[in-house]
């Protein structure tokens, strides 16, 4: 695991591209494929639309080249660096930023708003940026409410384990409008995240 002091800020002195990015929430029960149509989603920004690896930064493994995988701890200090203290511009553009189980790392029974707003304070500009932030999380309250005030779009999968799948019930705040996406062949990520550490 790295250390967000480590990781030296990116810069990116590209054009950008219009209107994408944002801030996603994959939610549902336990075993509904969140996780596994999150990590399908950062596959197709990397591969349709030329994310770059070493812009990923997530606090799970992920077998992308160059990916970041920290630990809870300097994630939110890597958060607080992009979406708050080192916010310029050109700074941080075109960045996925991935948590997986956000209710663990800021949970609503905490009085996490504080703290999630000084991580987090720029997240609204985050389609402008092209930065997609993208978290997982239990059905339920489960983030604290600055949090789910800047989610723009909500995703609940729905597997249909029988033919290898998922539909994505999408709902985008912004433009007001819902969606359907299918997912097939989902179990090919399978093997390209791992959740926690391996025990050795």
């Amino acid at each position: 695991m790295e250390v967000s002091a480590d990781i030296d800020t990116p810069i990116w002195d590209l054009p950008l591209d219009f209107q994408e990015g944002g801030v996603y929430k994959f939610w549902g029960p336990m075993e509904c494929s969140k996780t596994r149509a999150m990590i399908a989603t950062i596959l197709n920004l990397v591969y349709r639309h030329y994310y770059l690896g070493n812009r990923i930064f997530a606090n799970c493994w992920l077998d992308i080249p160059g990916a970041h995988w920290l630990s809870n701890d300097e994630l939110k200090k890597l958060l607080r660096r992009a979406f708050n203290t080192e916010i310029g511009q050109g700074r941080w553009a075109k960045c996925i930023f991935a948590i997986m189980e956000a209710d663990d790392l800021y949970s609503h029974i905490t009085q996490a708003d504080k703290e999630c707003y000084k991580d987090l304070k720029a997240a609204s500009q985050a389609k402008k940026r092209n930065q997609h932030l993208i978290y997982e999380v239990h059905e339920g309250r489960g983030v604290p409410k600055y949090l789910r005030d800047k989610t723009e779009i909500s995703i609940r999968p729905v597997p249909d384990n029988r033919k290898d799948s998922v539909s994505l019930y999408v709902c985008n705040g912004q433009y007001g409008r819902s969606l359907v996406v299918p997912i097939e062949n989902i179990s090919r990520v399978n093997g390209r995240y791992r959740r926690f550490d391996v025990l050795v």
